[in-house]
């Protein structure tokens, strides 16, 4: 008798044992794979939180996700190799590192993240990637732009599928040198770590092919200073003004009293891409300015800035902390469906479908270097006249597969950019300024 109580025994416990391993394993298969979006919520782009967010979260919209309610409340209803994917919104203040830090470890270490996305901040990147060498387990998406981040001790899980702020100014010193004949330039940018590298890339082209900065002007964002600026710069003191305007530094008044001291701008000024939107009038006729989005209709632009407008109005399309993400999350999608969802061993076959990938995003075809950081298109544009006599803004030239050194003048070896780097000397100057970039058809 006993004999056989101890043998029911033994059934009931193997019995449980097998229902708890069964339990584990097929848990383990249907554990969801979550992903983490960190944006800005508290800073002067809290306003831009929703719609960034909303800009992660349309890719899994595009494969059929449904919001849970506004985009931080996440979404329902996406699942990739039988595992379903959970977003979990993260909110930072802008530029201080402690939040960042703080909503860092919340979703890896206490919400099982297993992939990070953002953000946007430019000196973020840093802190992303040093934290990230603590995690190299989890995968990390870079939507900063700081250049340092993918080309300084670098982190293997690591990746950015945008341009870097360096990279987005390519083709305008070579526009600038060939086409408009300037030898000696002034240049004008935002005295801060997120305006230096935007001045470094057009400085790097510029000088390669021989050009000379004949002075470096830093300011802040006060329409007041940038107006005094302007109208300081004499003619004589060099052949053009590159304004490296962005998203925080108002061009409008710099560019109306640079106007008054030199009637043809279209001759003498360059410069980012939100100084043509912000100075449509006849003044700026000609003017050419570089962008890091397409400034011409394209099938994958116009499908991502209509999904866009349609599910997320809030959320401004030609932002880079807009495409920057929903391109991230949807190298991230495409890269675990290639991988049939796997995140196990350290996520090591994750990384290397990523390395690998070679991404339609919403600005173009986007590959990465050696460094996983992006290898891909900006755009150049004019103000115009259309048909109508009205002025729009008219994409110039595409400069295809811009990449991070710029022919070698930016490397892990070489200072990164401030006040006063990079110098100014001639050398090897980038494959798209050594010749005419692509016209656009």
């Amino acid at each position: 008798m006993r004999a056989d109580l101890r043998r029911a025994a033994l059934v009931v416990v193997l019995t449980f044992l097998l229902g708890v391993l069964a339990g584990g394993c097929g848990g383990s298969s249907a554990q969801p794979i979550r992903i983490g979006v960190i944006s800005d919520c508290e800073g002067p782009f809290a306003s831009r939180y929703e719609g960034i967010i909303g800009a992660a979260e349309l890719p899994m919209i595009e494969r059929g996700a449904k919001l849970r309610g506004g985009p931080s409340d996440g979404v329902e209803g996406v699942s990739i190799a039988g595992r379903p994917v959970e977003v979990l919104p993260g909110c930072e203040r802008w530029g201080d590192r402690w939040t960042l830090v703080a909503q860092l470890r919340r979703l890896v270490e206490r919400e099982g993240a297993n992939i990070v996305i953002g953000p946007p901040f430019t000196g973020d990147g840093i802190a992303v990637r040093e934290y990230a060498k603590r995690q190299p387990g989890v995968t990390f998406l870079l939507t900063s732009p700081e250049q340092s981040a993918t080309l300084k001790q670098t982190a293997p899980n690591v990746f950015r599928f945008s341009v870097d702020a360096t990279q987005m100014s390519a083709g305008l010193g070579s526009y600038a040198y060939r086409t408009l004949g300037w030898r000696r330039v002034i240049t004008v940018g935002e005295d801060d770590p997120s305006g230096w590298p935007i001045v470094a890339g057009f400085v790097a082209e510029f000088c390669s092919l021989g050009g000379k900065v004949a002075q470096r002007i830093w300011a802040d964002t006060d329409p007041a200073v940038l107006s005094r600026i302007a109208r300081k710069i004499a003619p004589r003191h060099a052949d053009g003004v590159y304004f490296a305007a962005n998203d925080v530094q108002p061009s409008r008044p710099f560019v109306t009293a640079l106007g008054r001291g030199r009637p043809d701008l279209a001759r003498s000024l360059v410069g980012g891409a939100s100084m043509l939107y912000d100075n449509l009038d006849p003044q700026m006729l000609g003017v050419v300015a570089v962008s890091p989005t397409p400034l011409a209709p394209t099938p994958a632009w116009t499908r991502f800035t209509n999904e866009l407008a349609t599910r997320f109005p809030q959320a401004d399309a030609p932002s880079y902390l807009v495409f920057a993400d929903y391109d991230a999350m949807k190298a991230i999608l495409t890269a675990l469906g290639s991988v049939g969802g796997d995140v196990s061993h350290g996520e090591r076959r994750l990384m290397a479908a990523l390395s690998r990938l070679e991404l339609n995003g919403s600005v173009g075809l986007i590959r990465l270097d050696s460094r996983r950081q992006a290898v891909g298109p900006v755009f150049l544009g004019t103000v115009a006249r259309d048909r109508s006599g009205r002025l729009v803004v008219r994409e110039l030239r595409v400069v295809p597969s811009v990449e991070q050194s710029f022919g070698g003048y930016f490397s892990p070896a070489t200072p990164a950019p401030s006040r006063t780097h990079p110098i100014c000397s001639r050398g090897r100057a980038p494959a798209w300024a050594r010749r005419p970039a692509a016209p656009t058809k």
